[in-house]
């Protein structure tokens, strides 16, 4: 059966959670036995509990049915590169909600989760153009070679994006970068809910550059019903 995909405006709706809900996820993350993803990223797993039951029927309510795929929180130190969430299962990609729960240092509205124009409907993938070394992508393919990126734009790092790369990208190389282009950033804005497609190319600016130790967020992620 052929995968069906969407492509829908990334939205970000401020407050979304309550302070009490946001001091109940820190503290379950901080009290919970961690996966280790990598030297940079670790993550809880909430899928099943009632919190995060609770929460897909709100989330229902405001974005129409789907079926969970997971749920966590997770940790990290250093910025996710460009990658997109899909799943290298088959399955038809649907939305995913990022909530900022909590940063150490700096301010949030420096640091950012950045979307971009481009899809990527092939798996789960991360994305490091023009790269002859093998890197550490976890679950995820590696390309280095962008011909069945969606999309594609040249340029646009070098002249209508060249300012917000050198403030918020710093850490990924240009030729990574290539072909792509800015679509949104919003701030890491804590409480806040972001919503996006799984297919999306997104990347973290360098929060580190911010003052920014760690942040902590938790995700959903999605599939049609």
């Amino acid at each position: 059966m052929q995968r069906t995909f969407n492509e829908t405006e990334p939205q970000q709706i401020l407050n979304y959670l309550n302070s009490s809900d946001i001091k109940y996820l820190v503290e379950l993350f901080k009290n919970s036995s961690k996966k280790i993803n990598s030297n940079i990223l670790s993550h809880i797993s909430i899928k099943g509990t009632d919190y995060a039951d609770q929460l897909v029927e709100r989330l229902k309510k405001d974005f129409g049915d789907f079926t969970l795929r997971s749920a966590t929180i997770w940790e990290a130190t250093e910025p996710h590169n460009i990658h997109n969430n899909d799943r290298l299962e088959t399955g038809n990609p649907h939305l995913g909600f990022v909530f900022p729960l909590y940063h150490e240092g700096g301010v949030d509205t420096d640091a950012k989760l950045i979307f971009l124009r481009q899809y990527y409907y092939n798996g789960a993938a991360k994305f490091y153009g023009g790269e002859t070394e093998e890197r550490d992508v976890y679950y995820n393919q590696l390309i280095t070679d962008y011909k069945d990126v969606k999309y594609k734009e040249n340029g646009m790092w070098s002249t209508t994006n060249k300012s917000f790369k050198e403030k918020y990208l710093p850490q990924i190389k240009d030729r990574w970068l290539e072909g792509l282009s800015l679509h949104t950033a919003f701030p890491w804005a804590v409480g806040s809910m972001m919503k996006f497609d799984v297919c999306r190319l997104h990347v973290a600016s360098d929060f580190r550059k911010a003052g920014i130790k760690r942040k902590i967020g938790m995700a959903l992620f999605t599939e049609k019903p």
